[in-house]
């Protein structure tokens, strides 16, 4: 056997064992990125149940309050809107009068020029 067919089992084998510490290296942190990810989604979970708690507790009553309130007053500012625009003529023409009666405490009325 010659030095030239030792070096290439050397090298033959030293490929193999680079090959061999890749795939372990690949592995290694595939395995260390799933149980980060266990890990992570364990703790999230955790929260979630704390969160859960608490809000079921302490909030939910006056969260579901807050919704009926919220929607009283979507549904009592939609029929107010509606009043407004189907009696808009009313309105103005009220408005208007209201106007007119503050221009004239204002202005000054001559005597002498009555109209």
């Amino acid at each position: 056997m010659t030095t030239l067919h030792t070096l290439h089992l050397i090298t033959d084998l030293a490929a193999k064992a680079f090959a061999f510490g890749g795939e372990l290296f690949s592995i290694t942190a595939i395995l260390w990125c799933l149980r980060l990810t266990s890990g992570l989604i364990e703790t999230s979970y955790k929260a979630g149940v704390i969160a859960g708690r608490f809000y079921k507790l302490h909030l939910h009553k006056w969260t579901i309050r807050a919704i009926a309130f919220y929607w009283l007053g979507c549904v009592l500012t939609f029929q107010g809107l509606r009043w407004i625009y189907e009696h808009r003529a009313e309105i103005l023409a009220t408005i208007n009068s209201y106007r007119h009666k503050l221009g004239d405490l204002f202005a000054y009325r001559s005597p002498v020029f009555a109209s």
